[in-house]
């Protein structure tokens, strides 16, 4: 049983259903078990037959506890009975019961053992065969049943397995409170925007065509008073601007809000006109429309539940717009005098504006 509680507070029930499929024997690390399973047996000791100068057939019984897994392969080796240095017969996997082991050199004596592998692991080696001696003057004989046929019991997996999940005695569906999902073997659900009634017994119930079984688990709902998780920032605005205080908070439970300027409390349709409340799952918005100089001030606000309260605060200064920039130019000059002469008694051809000076030696 898993929980999972995310700080948009999702609660995650989930758990693992051992069906009679592949799915349940390939979880590896299962919450629960029906039973506690064997361990992996050994395989026979294996038998070599059908001696040619160069091959053999050898085959073996498989283990008589697989450990609760089905056997994934076998591995074959061989060794010269002189030698102690085992040989794989093959780098393929071995599903049967039964390899034709070839390439063999004939007179030369050989031994063989074999072990399985499940999801588990490996089993022991099984003991050594008798040895065999490949020739090409054996004699070729009838076929006969060295082991006659065994019934098997085959497991098939469900295609009808059901998974409910259950709320005290109420039945629970897939919607925008719960969330559910049965995928490989492993259900879960996710409660969404847990609340104090979300607190109890939760069961999940697995039917198939083989009967049923159901699993149980408590969730706690814990409260606690509210915390900011975004507080107030200083602010500074224009004369006639509109400033927006905004703060995010926990809401489970959910908290009453109270706004303060300079201590005293801003009620809501005290002043509609200056001033706008706004929330929104857990952001909750003070907007303070054309603020003029007597806004200035501190402004905090409290947020309270049964568990207890939080608050934070920050400063609005107000300041006037500055003046306009002044436009006048000082005068400047758009081409400079130039030297000239002129004859005693005549006029030196100076021109300019009416309202200009003219000097003569820094006098006018």
């Amino acid at each position: 049983m898993v929980w999972n509680i995310p700080l948009v507070i999702w609660a995650h029930l989930s758990c693992l259903c051992l069906l009679p499929s592949s799915h349940a024997a390939t979880t590896s690390s299962p919450a629960w078990q029906y039973k506690k399973k064997k361990g992996l047996g050994c395989v026979s000791s294996p038998v070599a037959s059908a001696v040619t100068k160069d091959s053999c057939v050898v085959s073996w019984k498989p283990p008589a506890s697989d450990g609760g897994a089905k056997i994934r392969t076998y591995y074959l080796e061989k060794r010269e009975k002189k030698q102690t240095k085992w040989i794989s017969v093959t780098t393929d996997e071995i599903r049967e019961t039964v390899y034709s082991v070839k390439d063999l050199i004939e007179g030369l004596e050989y031994e063989f053992r074999v072990k399985c592998e499940n999801l588990g692991g490996e089993s022991e080696w099984s003991e050594v065969s008798e040895p065999v001696i490949p020739k090409s003057d054996v004699p070729i004989k009838a076929p006969h049943f060295k082991e006659e046929l065994r019934n098997l019991n085959v497991k098939f997996q469900a295609n009808s397995t059901q998974v409910t999940w259950y709320f005290g005695m109420r039945q629970l569906e897939s919607n925008e409170k719960y969330e559910i999902k049965y995928e490989d073997g492993v259900a879960t659900m996710y409660v969404k925007d847990v609340s104090k009634s979300d607190d109890g017994t939760y069961r999940c119930k697995v039917v198939n065509d083989y009967g049923e079984d159901s699993s149980y688990a408590e969730l706690f709902v814990k409260e606690h008073p509210p915390e900011f998780t975004l507080p107030l920032y200083n602010r500074t605005a224009y004369v006639g601007e509109n400033v927006r205080f905004g703060v995010t908070i926990t809401v489970h439970p959910e908290p009453r809000l109270t706004w303060y300027k300079s201590g005293q409390k801003i009620k809501p349709g005290d002043d509609d006109k200056k001033y706008t409340f706004e929330s929104d799952k857990g952001l909750y918005q003070l907007v303070i429309n054309n603020v003029t100089e007597e806004d200035d001030a501190e402004y905090s606000i409290v947020a309270r539940n049964k568990y207890g309260e939080d608050s934070c605060k920050a400063k609005l200064t107000v300041i006037p717009h500055p003046p306009p920039a002044d436009a006048t130019l000082r005068p400047m000059f758009k081409r400079l005098l130039a030297n000239a002469e002129c004859q005693e008694d005549l006029s030196p051809g100076l021109r300019g504006w009416q309202d200009l000076i003219y000097f003569l030696d820094t006098s006018p």
